[in-house]
C-alpha cells in the first residue's frame, strides 16, 4: 500500500499502528516456519491491512531455544481494531503510528472496557482450570507415589535411599512424603528404616 493511500485510510478515521510478534521455540526451522504462517494469517484477516512487514531471522538464546520475531505496520479501521488486534494476535508491544491524536466517545470507550473485562474473565477461567488441572495431577501423583512407597516397604524394610532408587525421585523430595505416611500412621520408621 502506497503512502498516499495510507494518508486517506487515516484521514478516513482509520488507525495505523506498529507491532512486534515473538516467537520463542526449537528447532530453528519450525520457529521460522511458525513464524511466517502466523504472520500470513494476521494478512489474510479481513480486518487487518500490513502496510509493511518485517520477519527477522531465528537466533539462538543462551538457554538453547530460539527466539525470532516480526514487526508489522497495520492499518485498521478504528480503535476496535487495534483493541482486537491486540487480544487476538497478543503482540509484544504496540506504537501507534497515526493519527497523533485519538478521539473516542463513551460508547466505544464502553465497549473497549467490556471486550477487555471479556478477555480478563476468559484468562482467569483457563487460568483456574490450569490449577485444577495441576491440583488434580498432584494429589494424583501423590497417590500413586505412597501406594508405590507402601508396596515397596510392604516387601521389606528400606531406607530412603533405597526408596529413591526404586521411585526415581530424589531423597530430598521423598522426606516430606514419608514424613506424611508416618504421620498418618500408614509407615513405620524404625531408626534409618521404613516399614509396613
Amino acid at each position: 500500500m502506497k503512502n498516499s493511500e495510507i494518508k486517506e485510510k487515516i484521514a478516513e478515521g482509520h488507525i495505523h499502528f506498529n507491532a512486534i510478534i515473538e516467537m520463542v521455540g526449537k528447532p530453528k526451522e519450525h520457529i521460522q516456519n511458525t513464524i511466517k504462517d502466523y504472520v500470513s494469517r494476521i494478512e489474510s484477516h479481513p480486518e487487518y491491512t500490513i502496510t509493511k512487514k518485517d520477519i527477522s531471522r531465528a537466533k539462538k538464546t543462551d538457554d538453547g531455544f530460539f527466539s525470532t520475531f516480526a514487526e508489522l505496520e497495520v492499518l485498521v479501521k478504528d480503535i476496535h481494531g487495534v483493541f482486537a488486534f491486540c487480544f487476538n494476535i497478543m503482540p509484544a508491544s504496540v506504537e501507534i503510528i497515526e493519527p497523533s491524536e485519538l478521539m473516542m466517545d463513551n460508547v466505544a470507550a464502553t465497549d473497549i472496557v467490556n471486550e477487555l473485562m471479556a478477555k480478563l474473565h476468559e484468562v482467569d477461567m483457563i487460568a483456574k482450570g490450569a490449577n485444577q488441572k495441576i491440583a488434580n495431577i498432584s494429589q494424583n501423583f501423590n497417590g500413586l507415589t505412597s501406594n508405590f512407597i507402601k508396596f515397596a516397604c510392604n516387601l521389606k524394610p528400606r531406607k530412603i535411599e533405597e526408596i529413591s532408587d526404586i521411585t526415581g525421585l530424589p531423597t530430598k523430595a521423598l522426606i516430606p512424603l514419608m514424613d506424611l505416611l508416618v504421620k498418618d500412621k500408614k509407615l513405620k520408621k524404625e531408626g534409618e528404616l521404613y516399614k509396613i
